[in-house]
């Protein structure tokens, strides 16, 4: 029985998205290459934009994956405490970055330096947990090690998140506690 042209043309098709993919080592090591990059200088790939109360710093990463990401407002007090700003979204909705703008502006009239982040989400192949916990501390670690390039106080820190955002603030919360009591 012959192949319908249908057949044949599904199976050049996926023979040519195959071929087309680099090599799996150089995609990892071209990823490591820009997230080494990204921790290096953390304003590369942000803009510096600005807010009626100081400097936001958009898009800036906190890690090598593409979702751990985070905008920063910045206070210009310096040693300003530091809010870690986790949004909800039941562990599967990934939102805009600039989602909390308004949240996070309130904050920075207020006089905190606001670490917007956004974080990897549970999905059919991966679990939230531990993935979410983790991004969070991460993020956490990042703003703590970061915070006097943003007049941040890396020892006044406060997580804050709504619905799943919430939980995921009080796990790593109560973790990195743990870890480091005070």
């Amino acid at each position: 029985m012959a192949k319908t042209d249908r057949g044949d043309s599904n199976t050049a098709q996926i023979g040519r998205a195959h071929r087309m993919r680099p090599a799996s080592g150089l995609r990892a090591a071209l990823l490591l290459a820009l997230a080494m990059l990204a921790l290096a200088a953390p304003s590369a790939f942000g803009a510096k934009v600005a807010s009626p109360f100081g400097a936001v710093y958009e898009h800036l990463s906190y890690g090598p994956r593409l979702a751990q990401q985070v905008n920063v407002f910045d206070s210009g007090t310096p040693n300003s405490p530091i809010v870690v700003l986790v949004h909800g979204g039941g562990w599967r909705i990934q939102y805009t970055l600039s989602r909390f703008a308004s949240e996070s502006m309130a904050l920075q009239q207020q006089g905190f330096t606001v670490f917007d982040i956004n974080y990897r989400q549970d999905s059919e192949r991966r679990p939230a947990f531990p993935v979410e916990p983790e991004d969070v501390m991460l993020a956490t670690r990042w703003a703590i090690d970061n915070a006097a390039s943003f007049h941040g106080d890396p020892r006044s820190v406060f997580l804050l998140g709504g619905s799943a955002g919430g939980q995921l603030a009080g796990i790593a919360a109560e973790q990195m506690n743990a870890a480091s009591p005070g």
